[in-house]
């Protein structure tokens, strides 16, 4: 089922593309809200991918031919450029900070406990997507996010089986 949003001064309405009903009225303030907390998670999402850029760097340096390294730092990378452009796209700004993560991994001792501590951060990035999934988007940001979350659904397995 297709639905499209009209705005309409102060009230947005969403259609049913398929009855040509409307499914719901929202007024600006609401929408706005809503697209607030989009944007809040988005920029979570991407201080977080940020820490993962930093985090994967700090493991290639210790293991420099790590090919699944490489490819989990590729995607941390990738998420973060795709953030950049979902937050711009859903009219938000974006966040200059970076997350701790890299931080909590090096202080970790050993390697195995260092990628237990990636895999985690991974899920929670996996559960933030989820949150976000239901509200109010674009649809290039929703399938972005929608891949981005099978990327580090890919990276959790990988790197258990590697580990």
């Amino acid at each position: 089922m297709a639905f499209k949003k009209m705005d309409f001064f102060m009230e947005s309405s969403i259609y049913d593309d398929v009855n040509g009903k409307i499914k719901m009225n929202i007024s600006k303030k609401e929408l706005l809200s809503m697209n607030n907390e989009l944007v809040d998670l988005l920029n979570t999402l991407l201080e977080a991918e940020k820490a993962g850029v930093e985090t994967m760097a700090y493991l290639l340096d210790k293991e420099p031919n790590n090919e699944l390294f490489k490819e989990v730092k590729n995607d941390e990378a990738w998420s973060c450029a795709g953030l950049i452009q979902s937050i711009k796209r859903e009219g938000g700004t974006v966040s200059t900070a970076k997350g701790d993560f890299a931080d909590k991994v090096r202080a970790l001792p050993t390697i195995q406990e260092q990628l237990d501590l990636l895999c985690k951060g991974q899920a929670w990035v996996v559960r933030r997507i989820d949150r976000a999934l239901p509200l109010e988007m674009s649809g290039e940001t929703r399938t972005f996010l929608e891949e981005m979350k099978k990327k580090h659904e890919v990276n959790i397995s990988n790197v258990e089986q590697g580990i």
